[in-house]
């Protein structure tokens, strides 16, 4: 049972890889211009985002339409789960209560500051997510409520774009509650590589309340990741001695227990005990997480 659906949730995302993706603009620009890149750009010409919604059609730029005929410009809609995601600016974007968003991938603070909070509903990402791509950037992800899945890794702190010039990012993740599932890493402080020339970002992740379960987690040298209170991390099998290096190295604090038994079955688990994290752990599904037999 556990093989079919770990084929299903393959083929899911398969299927969404194969449709068309279009890159999909949190609108920002003054009317004439988008930050110096002319009206080429998606989302020059186009007002401000009308609220933080993120169900809100009105706050995207995405589809080009031509009206008047000859004249090309964004047009308005929310991203379906084929639809790449980018946010700059200093806004704020929220998905709350009631909301199913859903995309392929999320950038945010590719080139100027921006914050995504998940507060209620859900976020279904079919790709990776990077919270500060580059540019020496913060991208920001507040999560308080509802059901974050990422089916690739969460990257807080992305190693830019060497190719275009662009130097590492600066991520940051604060989570006080929720639950936040990713099937590939959680990755603090990202590296990219192009040719000969490898950047890591920065990134910062604290939880205080909620639960995030990843495949593997990955902690940078001057990055950083605490829990605390009632935050709950849970990474798949045995990754204790993994831990272990990032605590004795100073990368991961505020902890008063590592466990990796009981209720837990074999999963590494990195929490402040509190009985109410018990229920957060049951709903958040962890057998997928259990260490496969094959």
């Amino acid at each position: 049972m556990k093989n079919r659906f770990l084929c299903t949730i393959v083929l899911a995302l398969l299927l969404v890889s194969a449709a068309q993706a279009t890159d999909y603009f949190w609108r920002y620009t003054d009317g004439t211009s988008c930050g110096g890149e002319g009206s080429w750009w998606p989302g020059a010409g186009v007002p401000f985002a009308v609220d933080n919604d993120w169900s809100n059609q009105y706050n995207w730029a995405g589809q080009w339409v031509e009206d008047p005929p000859g004249v090309w410009k964004p047009g308005f809609g929310v991203p379906t789960a084929s639809d790449n995601t980018e946010f700059n600016r200093q806004t704020y974007t929220e998905v709350g209560t009631g909301d199913a968003a859903v995309c392929a991938r999320i950038y945010v603070g590719t080139d100027w500051t921006h914050t995504l909070g998940v507060v209620g509903g859900t976020l279904t990402v079919g790709g990776q997510v990077i919270l500060g791509r580059g540019g020496g950037t913060l991208g920001s992800m507040y999560i308080g409520g509802g059901t974050t899945s990422v089916a690739d890794d969460l990257i807080v702190g992305g190693g830019g774009v060497p190719s275009w010039g662009w130097g590492p990012g600066v991520g940051d993740l604060d989570m006080a509650g929720g639950i936040v599932n990713i099937v590939g890493s959680l990755v603090v402080g990202g590296t990219e590589t192009d040719g000969e020339v490898s950047q890591t970002g920065t990134g910062t992740f604290t939880i205080d309340g909620g639960l995030l379960v990843a495949m593997g987690l990955t902690i940078e040298t001057g990055s950083h990741m605490g829990v605390y209170d009632d935050g709950l991390v849970v990474l798949a099998g045995d990754q204790l001695d993994l831990v272990n290096g990032y605590i004795q190295g100073g990368l991961l604090y505020g902890l008063a227990s590592i466990a990796d038994s009981g209720p837990y079955e074999g999963n590494t688990v990195i929490e402040t005990p509190e009985p109410a994290t018990l229920t957060l752990f049951t709903l958040a599904g962890i057998a997928l997480l259990r260490r496969r037999k094959m």
